[in-house]
């Protein structure tokens, strides 16, 4: 091998290797954006009934890339990938969650739950010195929900006290039964009403 055809091979080797680094940032920068965007695959799947919204759009002409848009987000949110058919059935648990309904055409529409799911939830701050307490105590092999309600505490602005303990200045009581209901993690958790004592 020339002098010349070494230096073009490590050229070649070398835009090779620039091209995966840009598309390894432009793909790590879109899935932030995503999840900036979008708190979760559902609110994605239900803003993609909303039409010419960007998930709309996707899902009517580019199927492919929105479902890989909701492969990103469930990786970020759980930290791991998941099968295409996983996330395909995201789609569906929101129509057996009656978030959506099949309308007279057949096209899918939201419900009102759906469209409550979607709006942005901006919780009342409790009383002076009033605090959510919130203590549970899930088995390890309900780990996968334990992960879950840890992010679903920091959505309602829950801040983490001890592993186990968090608290919050924010009345989300509604929305954090709703979430522990759905989980069925009733009997693991308590939460309490309490008042911060000043000495």
């Amino acid at each position: 091998m020339t002098d010349r055809e070494e230096l073009n091979r490590l050229r070649r080797k070398a835009q090779i290797q620039a091209q995966r680094d840009y598309w390894r940032v432009w793909y790590k920068q879109e899935e932030e954006r995503l999840n900036r965007k979008y708190r979760s695959a559902s609110h994605y799947v239900l803003a993609s009934l909303i039409p010419f919204t960007e998930p709309n759009l996707k899902l009517a002409f580019k199927p492919s890339v929105f479902f890989a848009d909701l492969n990103k987000l469930s990786a970020a949110k759980s930290r791991q990938q998941f099968q295409l058919k996983t996330i395909k059935s995201a789609y569906y648990r929101t129509m057996r969650q009656g978030l959506v309904y099949l309308d007279e055409d057949g096209m899918p529409r939201l419900t009102t739950k759906g469209h409550r799911r979607l709006e942005l939830y901006q919780p009342k701050i409790l009383g002076k010195n009033a605090r959510l307490l919130l203590v549970f105590d899930i088995p390890e092999r309900l780990r996968h929900k334990r992960d879950k309600l840890r992010t679903i505490l920091k959505e309602f602005r829950f801040q983490q006290i001890q592993k186990s303990v968090w608290e919050s200045r924010y009345d989300s009581r509604q929305y954090l039964y709703e979430a522990i209901k759905e989980e069925r993690l009733e009997e693991y958790i308590v939460v309490y009403e309490s008042v911060v004592l000043n000495f």
